[in-house]
């Protein structure tokens, strides 16, 4: 078993692209922000996705880490402070939540688009899918999360991700990693 990576970026590698790819938050959120370094080559990609009509696939674990990245942004724009200190402030401070609701709700709409026109489908993490998360984290020394996006992307029969996440070199299963350059 293994990795096989191969770099995309600006028409770099996209008709290497399958038909369904698993479409992983960090890819999301630096498509989504437009002042994150990756941010065009993420674009550009996203564009090549729907315009080729492939169908991406995010995960609801995927949009809770989308959110937590929203507010992260934001807490760090808003604070001028380190995006580090943000997960203390957010916990000690709920309410900053509703402060960010516009930036939240826009990128809800970017992802609620994409699927209602059918671009993006939206996958759930089904309990027994923990077991195979928490054995792909031990195997691959990967995070919690992700293991499950992991678990997710071959729950659904789809062995391609486009990230711009390195830990997945370290997948205990094959799959085909499309990782974003600049």
């Amino acid at each position: 078993m293994g990795v096989t990576k191969i770099s995309i970026g600006h028409g770099q590698n996209i008709k290497e692209l399958p038909n369904r790819i698993y479409l992983d938050p960090s890819f999301l959120l630096a498509a989504f922000i437009k002042n994150h370094p990756l941010h065009q080559t993420a674009a550009a990609v996203l564009f090549s996705i729907e315009a080729l009509k492939k169908k991406g696939l995010i995960s609801t674990l995927g949009l809770d880490e989308c959110w937590w990245g929203v507010l992260v942004v934001e807490y760090s724009e808003r604070t001028n402070n380190n995006p580090k200190g943000a997960g203390r402030y957010i916990k000690k401070n709920p309410h900053f939540i509703l402060k960010c609701k516009n930036a939240l709700e826009t990128f809800q709409r970017y992802i609620d688009q994409r699927v209602r026109k059918g671009k993006f489908n939206l996958v759930g993490v089904k309990s027994t899918l923990a077991a195979r998360a928490f054995n792909h984290m031990l195997a691959g020394s990967m995070s919690p999360r992700d293991s499950f996006h992991l678990a997710v992307l071959e729950h659904e029969n789809v062995n391609a991700i486009v990230t711009a996440d390195r830990d997945y070199e370290r997948s205990p299963v094959d799959i085909t990693m499309f990782h974003l350059n600049q």
